[in-house]
């Protein structure tokens, strides 16, 4: 869970974690980090005692602005990076920024952030960067609108051709996430009942190893064709 650690701040644990994040992860490296943003909280994703990631960032009006995370190295492809954020979310309902480099843009894509192209001049050497923006979350009624729009409630007779189009759609998600990352694939619900009256929609109970990485699984499967519905 992602609990506010700053009474950890001085544990050399917290500096190993931070210091994965940093140009200069060095003592000195540190703490000018450190003391780079005054108003800086942070955060960590704790498990069992044991932090496993570190989450530093400042509340502004209207926004909050992420100014450091990173996952231990011993938790990476767990998904803690992307928890973290979700959490940060979930907590302030608002939009989350952040500026990145090339190697940590990918990550904050995954999250769902739209990521923006900028260049900075550092002396003379001017350096590729990424504007990261994650949208604040719809209110509940907001959800509850998208939810009816994507989901209508209409009844029709059955439709033969409906075991099919699960198998159809079956064989889609294992092309995109992989067999070897799948427990299993099941067609549930009405449309599975031959003869009874249903919604024209095919529910499928998607079912994934232990092991695979949920974030790259999303990243995955093409925005174009599905609609990621995060849970709280």
């Amino acid at each position: 869970m992602l609990c506010d650690i700053k009474d950890q701040i001085d544990n050399p644990v917290f500096h190993k974690i931070l210091s994965l994040c940093l140009f200069d992860g060095s003592p000195e490296g540190i703490c000018k980090a450190l003391h780079k943003y005054p108003d800086e909280q942070f955060y960590g994703w704790v498990e069992n005692d044991t932090i496993l990631g570190v989450c530093g960032f400042d509340v502004h009006y209207g926004f909050v602005e992420i100014c450091h995370i990173v996952t231990d190295e011993n938790a990476r492809g767990h998904g803690v990076g992307g928890a973290m954020v979700a959490a940060l979310q979930d907590k302030y309902k608002m939009e989350i920024k952040a500026e990145t480099d090339d190697d940590a843009a990918g990550f904050y894509r995954k999250c769902g952030f739209k990521t923006v192209e900028l260049y900075k001049n550092y002396g003379d050497k001017k350096v590729r960067r990424w504007a990261c923006v994650l949208p604040a979350p719809k209110s509940a009624q907001e959800e509850e609108q998208q939810h009816a729009a994507l989901y209508p409630i209409i009844l029709s007779e059955y439709n033969p051709a409906w075991p099919e189009w699960f198998v159809e759609e079956k064989a889609n998600l294992e092309r995109l996430i992989g067999a070897e990352n799948i427990a299993r694939i099941s067609h549930y619900g009405s449309t599975l009942v031959p003869g009874l009256l249903a919604k024209p929609t095919i529910d499928i109970l998607l079912e994934i190893n232990e092991d695979t990485d949920v974030g790259k699984l999303m990243s995955a499967m093409p925005s174009s064709e599905y609609i990621c519905l995060h849970g709280s």
